[in-house]
């Protein structure tokens, strides 16, 4: 675990806020389904940071610590520090000096939402006493304070406030990594006019010590300063959209705290279980009443590129058979039906926004044999009773086992065998054996298709999705018969080889494309 000390500065007025913040702290409104200050909390643990010092003005601080307690909840050691008046962002390291002691520290802004993949980053040799700051694109830069760079080095050159001709697109956000004297250098700065020990003065001190760096974030980046009801709400429905896309939650300290190794299984489920109904069932009777005797638990592990493919070859080994793919969210069950209508699949889809009557109507199709596959949501799939479905798809891993119970018990009704399979990614893999223990069922891996078997898949899929497109009847006798006398000496055999050679030659120019476009994503 990162030695590094963490500092969440959850102070001030909020008055461009109220009258929201006339009662309420404004680390404790909410960005879609958390308070703000879940968000630098969770930035720090994506950090390794787990010795968090919360700093917060004397109305707000009690609130702040009934929320967290001493963090001992998440493996955290969280302590609290009252800041009596906003006497400036650098005074949090003044407060917080016992707490840094002789380690590095991290500084985040209370209402400072960040959202990469690129906040921890290696140190060089020659920066172990470098302050860091994190520099954000956009396009906006004269409202901010905008970062010079020497060359194209992360090394600071200048860091200008609002300046009127911005020399770079690059603004400072409010995250800072400083080394350990950072405390007694803070005490030597001389407040501003407005009274305040400035952040800015003290980034400054370190670019005079040519000591100043910039990790600069990536372009999937986005980070919110939420002191505004716009940038509330915008960062609300960043989360919500993120969440309802993807299935994962963002700041979720209790995911958070568990995939970082700072608490256990055991631990995890205790907070899982504080926020569910007094009426859970536990998975054990449901266990012994489902039926799952004559089901066969598989998954297979792909690479997050190659997931619809290997469901699409799965799906084709199973023609004629009928199953049901579980999605997490609406937005995925609409992108994956969408996929399998593209692909010729006899399929459907349900999910709550749909309106009951098509729901009636799609199921109908599904009961009497219409359709073959059904894409659902759990929510839309509850009650669902089909004898005949051989197979239960687990498109995206569920977030609680007995949710795991009631999907894979949509097969294998009757007396009759079935199949679960779960397409995960190698990140997913470590819960399988949590799976395992917690419903008492043995997984097998699934051989994944080669690359080979993939390809020759999608083929198949292309030809048929020729064979089933309607003739245009548009298309003039005259251009046909053109047409014609182009392939009229070649026997039905040498089309077929030269259409197939063609299709092949098209798809590598098109995975070539994509694979230049991800490595130029990459290295942005």
């Amino acid at each position: 675990m990162n030695m590094e000390k963490g500092i969440v500065l959850a102070g001030g007025s909020g008055t461009r806020l109220r009258p929201l913040t006339k009662a309420v702290s404004k680390q404790l409104l909410p960005i879609y389904d958390k308070p703000v200050i879940y968000y630098p909390i969770g930035t720090l643990m994506s950090m390794g940071i787990k010795d968090i010092l919360i700093i917060s003005t004397p109305r707000d601080i009690n609130p702040i610590k009934s929320l967290f307690l001493d963090g001992n909840q998440y493996g955290l050691n969280i302590s609290y520090a009252v800041q009596e008046k906003p006497n400036g962002i650098a005074e949090s390291l003044i407060i917080g000096e016992e707490h840094i002691g002789n380690e590095r520290v991290c500084l985040v802004l209370g209402d400072n939402f960040f959202h990469s993949d690129a906040l921890s980053f290696e140190f060089l040799p020659n920066e172990a006493e470098n302050a860091f700051i994190y520099g954000l694109h956009v396009h906006n830069p004269g409202e901010y304070g905008v970062i010079e760079f020497e060359n194209d080095s992360r090394k600071v050159k200048s860091i200008e406030e609002k300046p009127k001709l911005p020399k770079t697109n690059y603004i400072a956000t409010g995250l800072y990594r400083y080394p350990k004297n950072v405390s007694k250098i803070a005490k030597d700065l001389v407040p501003s006019e407005r009274g305040e020990l400035e952040i800015t003065d003290l980034n400054n001190w370190y670019l005079k010590n040519d000591r100043l760096s910039c990790i600069k974030l990536t372009r999937g980046t986005n980070w919110f300063d939420v002191g505004s009801f716009d940038n509330l709400l915008n960062a609300s429905l960043f989360v919500k959209n993120i969440q309802e896309t993807q299935g994962l939650k963002i700041s979720c300290l209790e995911e958070l705290a568990i995939r970082k190794g700072l608490i256990s299984k055991n631990e995890f489920k205790q907070l899982v279980q504080n926020y569910m109904s007094k009426h859970v069932v536990h998975i054990e009777a449901d266990m012994e009443t489902s039926g799952h005797e004559g089901i066969e638990h598989q998954y297979v592990v792909v690479e997050p590129i190659e997931k619809l493919n290997v469901l699409l070859h799965f799906l084709t080994s199973k023609e004629g058979e009928r199953g049901i793919i579980f999605c997490k969210t609406k937005a995925a069950v609409n992108k994956l039906a969408k996929n399998l209508a593209i692909n010729k699949f006899s399929s459907g889809a349900i999910h709550g926004s749909l309106t009951q009557g098509i729901r009636d109507r799609i199921m109908g199709q599904f009961r009497e044999g219409h359709i073959d596959i059904l894409v659902a949501t759990d929510l839309a799939a509850r009650g669902i009773d089909v004898k005949e479905i051989s197979y239960v798809v687990n498109y995206h891993l569920p977030d609680r086992y007995d949710t795991y119970v009631h999907r894979s018990g949509r097969t294998a009704r009757a007396g009759k065998t079935g199949l679960s399979i779960s397409i995960i990614q190698k990140e997913e893999l470590e819960e399988i054996p949590e799976f395992e223990e917690d419903l008492g069922l043995v997984f097998k891996e699934y051989k994944k298709a080669d690359a080979k078997s993939i390809k020759e898949n999608n083929g198949l899929l292309w030809a048929k999705k020729i064979f089933k497109t309607k003739p245009n009847r548009e298309i003039s006798e005259d251009f046909k018969a053109q047409i014609k006398t182009i392939f009229h000496h070649l026997t039905k055999e040498e089309l077929v080889d030269k259409i197939l050679s063609n299709y092949l030659a098209q798809t590598a120019k098109s995975d070539n494309k994509d694979l230049v476009s991800k490595k130029k994503k990459r290295n942005n």
